[in-house]
């Protein structure tokens, strides 16, 4: 039976981040497209990165690290879930999406690191 890991989920240790040459080299791809590509650094380490976004008159390479929650994946654990289970693991992630998108960023023109 599938249990949902708590949200929001939370981790007191910090795990060191990859280099960028680290992240190039990762052997693991979870999935990759023309312009974007996502590998697994660790069992605790994924990043996303790609190119094509232009900021500043300049195209850049955009770097995402996520850090895993424990758990079975949701595309492992999907095809066994009951309808309800699926309706309430997307009303979830609905509102979850909402939410990230209507946070305004606190600083003025900030992109990233």
């Amino acid at each position: 039976m599938w249990e949902p890991v708590a949200f929001p989920f939370t981790n007191n240790t910090v795990p060191l981040l990859p280099t960028t040459q680290e992240i190039r080299a990762c052997a693991t791809i979870l999935r990759e497209r023309s312009t974007a590509k996502v590998v697994a650094i660790n069992d605790e380490i994924i990043v996303k990165f790609g190119g094509g976004v232009e900021y500043l008159g300049r195209l850049s390479i955009v770097f995402l690290v996520m850090q895993r929650a424990p758990g079975v994946q949701l595309d492992v654990a999907w095809p066994t879930l009951k309808e309800s289970e699926k309706a309430s693991i997307t009303a979830t992630l609905s509102n979850i999406f909402d939410s990230m998108r209507i946070v305004e960023c606190p600083w003025p023109n900030f992109f990233g690191l």
